[in-house]
């Protein structure tokens, strides 16, 4: 097991995607979905922090954040580990991400938090949070974001090129599935 939790941020309401991010096409399923079993076989929970859209059924405890119009990302996540107060460490991801592999997931285990690097230096996601970090997280106010609590964490090189890419735009999430799946 990698971490306690696997979190995905999902409560967004996609205005330049234009559609839910949680939702578009990956695979034979949804976004959100390929997360969820990327993140299953390291974790032994998986949630998901959903908002402006009702998520589809997924193997993963639902964590709603109502006010997801007016909060930020690191709010979401502050939502999922309060629900669970008792975890020591979590593999967090944004659903608006390439679903990482799980050599990508294993290079992240170990102690304390690590940031995955692309080949160029670039951070990116998923990132592992454990100890200081975590505690943090939890007690931080709602501007500070996870990238600040993370400034020592280890770095982790690892061969995706996707790790430090998001998309928000529709050509964006075009280009990066037919790289990333071939579709």
């Amino acid at each position: 097991m990698i971490a306690e939790l696997g979190i995905v941020l999902a409560a967004g309401g996609s205005t330049r995607m234009g559609e839910p991010k949680a939702l578009l096409a990956w695979g034979e399923g949804t976004l959100v979905a390929a997360h969820v079993a990327a993140l299953r076989p390291h974790v032994a929970e998986v949630l998901v922090v959903e908002g402006a859209v009702v998520l589809p059924d997924l193997d993963a405890t639902r964590i709603v954040n109502d006010a997801w119009a007016s909060t930020f990302p690191a709010d979401s996540l502050r939502l999922a580990l309060a629900a669970r107060p008792a975890a020591t460490s979590a593999l967090v991801t944004p659903v608006d991400t390439v679903p990482v592999s799980a050599s990508t997931l294993i290079a992240l285990a170990g102690e304390g938090s690590a940031v995955p690097v692309d080949r160029e230096g670039r951070p990116g996601h998923p990132v592992r949070i454990a100890g200081r970090e975590l505690a943090a997280m939890r007690a931080a106010s709602p501007e500070g974001g996870l990238r600040t609590l993370l400034v020592g964490a280890r770095r982790v090189s690892v061969c995706e090129a996707w790790v430090a890419l998001d998309f928000d735009e529709p050509d964006t999430y075009r280009r990066v599935r037919e790289s990333a799946i071939g579709h």
